[in-house]
């Protein structure tokens, strides 16, 4: 069974969105570019022309924010003026909005995980709640473990509201998690609670222009050479499967690349890559 995977794209519209629509075209690439409202606003001409060219267009915030760090009312203006702006590019084309998407930044769902999705809060509340220093959390959970605990307590019960009202908007706007023909086999991805589309295997091809290395991932051979792996380390903490990506079989894949000017170049390489390896990119529905 040949492997197939979703290709979904944030950060959209970057100087040349327009040149990885043609790309994709040209390659039968279906694709869903998660956008920023702040970028779109600049380029509603030529999201139009995307949508027309048969792209989706979805979601991903007006501003880009931690949602973890900003007020939840904040986070919920901040879909909403996206939202607006989104509608109004598909008035403009003359297309109806019928498939309504929605991707957190960072993958942070506003639930103080700050985008740890597979860690408990248990182990990141250093992450969650900044005002406390890594080391001062580590001394409290050793030194006063009660305390420790109470932190995750209050934590992971702010956390669970925060996310509530949030998935609460997006239920409002009338976003939706498409069901995905074949299907990702996952038991962590069924289990994911929310309206928002999260992924199974992000590139890191966006990590190579970070001043420290992340994940171990520096270069154009190291992102290529990921691909290939059984079960490489996520930034979201360990993944609960003996294997995963796009190397492995068994499960379709979403896959999360970025439409950053600064990795065009690793954009092309990597969707070229994995056609090579024999990959079907699956049609949204």
């Amino acid at each position: 069974m040949q492997k197939v995977i979703y290709l979904t794209i944030d950060d959209s519209p970057s100087p040349d969105f327009a040149e990885k629509v043609r790309f994709l075209r040209a390659h039968a690439v279906p694709a869903v570019f998660f956008c920023r409202g702040d970028l779109l606003a600049q380029q509603v001409p030529l999201a139009v022309w995307a949508l027309r060219q048969g792209m989706v267009l979805a979601n991903h915030s007006f501003t880009h924010p931690h949602f973890s760090d900003v007020p939840v009312a904040d986070g919920q203006a901040d879909i909403r003026r996206a939202d607006e702006l989104l509608q109004r590019v598909h008035d403009q084309a003359g297309l109806p909005w019928t498939r309504k998407y929605f991707r957190f930044p960072y993958g942070d769902q506003g639930d103080l995980k700050r985008g740890r999705l597979l860690q408990p809060y248990a182990a990141i509340p250093q992450l969650a709640d900044r005002r406390r220093t890594r080391w001062l959390q580590q001394a409290l959970a050793v030194a006063w473990p009660a305390r420790y605990a109470a932190l995750v307590r209050r934590l992971t019960a702010t956390g669970a509201a925060r996310k509530r009202q949030l998935q609460h908007c997006l239920a409002e706007l009338g976003y939706t998690r498409p069901s995905l023909t074949p299907p990702v086999r996952y038991g962590y991805w069924h289990q994911y609670e929310g309206l928002d589309w999260p992924w199974t295997f992000d590139a890191l091809e966006w990590a190579t222009t970070q001043p420290q290395p992340l994940g171990s991932i520096g270069t154009l051979a190291q992102v290529l050479a990921r691909l290939d792996l059984p079960n490489p380390p996520d930034l979201r903490g360990p993944v609960p499967e003996p294997a995963y990506g796009p190397a492995v079989p068994g499960s379709a894949e979403v896959l999360l690349l970025h439409d950053h000017a600064a990795t065009s170049a690793m954009f092309y390489q990597v969707v070229r890559h994995l056609l090579a390896r024999g990959v079907v990119f699956g049609a949204l529905p």
